[in-house]
Formats: structure tokens, C-alpha cells, sequence
């Protein structure tokens, strides 16, 4: 990934701490390390390209069992969704949009054929080649 890639100061995240997901907000960016703030926590960490999984979809996320702060989950409905993984209501619908191909990072962001949701909210063949 080139320095910053695709993302700047201020833009909503998902960073990968161990096992789980968090939304946080890029504070600056180092060349390819980016200092962020976690929403809920008072604390900022500086971060490695590699644990940024994908930007925040637009009108945020619900994150499963305690794994972080958690946005709005939007798509319809307020009541929560339910684990495992990143969910979201998609069309009243709860979702894991961690592993749903048709609903991959965000509702309605549908792998193509070919390709399935990674587990990591991004489309993916078998060779490993992103969509």
C-alpha cells in the first residue's frame, strides 16, 4: 500500500486490535502509519496500514459483542443486531457484513461472481485478488 493509502486526517476507520474490529478516527498519518482514535476511549495509538481493515460505511456499524464502540447501525430499525462478526441491519435484515457476499463491508455492497466476502469486509477470489 502506498503512504496513506486510500485514506487521510479525520476519515472514519475499522483497525484490527487481535481478534477484534474497531471504529476509529485517523488523527494524522506517518507515512504508512496512521495515529488513531478509538471512539469511546480517550486513548490514541499509532497503527500499521495493515490493521486498517476498511473505511466506516456510510451510516455506520454495529459491532458484535463488546469488540469496540459501536456506530450506528443503520439500514432501518434501531434494535441491535446480534454477533458473531460486524453486523448491520440491511434492509430490517440483521447481517454480517464480515461474511455476507451480498452485503460485504456495508448493505448492498454485493461481491461479484467469482468472489466472496473474506471474513475482513472485503470481495475476494480464490487466488486472493481483491474485487
Amino acid at each position: 500500500m502506498k503512504a496513506g493509502g486510500p485514506w487521510k486526517a479525520n476519515d472514519k476507520v475499522l483497525v484490527e486490535q487481535g481478534n477484534k474490529i474497531y471504529v476509529a478516527k485517523i488523527v494524522s498519518l506517518d507515512g504508512d502509519k496512521f495515529k488513531v482514535s478509538y471512539d469511546g476511549y480517550d486513548e490514541e495509538e499509532t497503527v500499521p496500514a495493515e490493521r486498517i481493515r476498511a473505511p466506516l460505511p456510510k451510516g455506520g456499524i454495529k459491532l458484535a459483542g463488546g469488540g469496540g464502540a459501536a456506530a450506528s447501525s443503520g439500514g432501518g430499525g434501531d434494535a441491535p443486531c446480534p454477533g458473531p462478526g460486524i453486523t448491520r441491519r440491511c434492509n430490517g435484515v440483521c447481517v454480517n457484513i464480515q461474511e455476507d457476499d451480498k452485503n460485504c463491508g456495508g448493505c448492498g455492497a454485493a461481491c461479484r461472481d467469482g468472489y466472496h466476502c473474506d471474513g475482513h469486509l472485503f470481495c475476494r477470489n480464490a487466488a486472493g485478488d481483491l474485487q
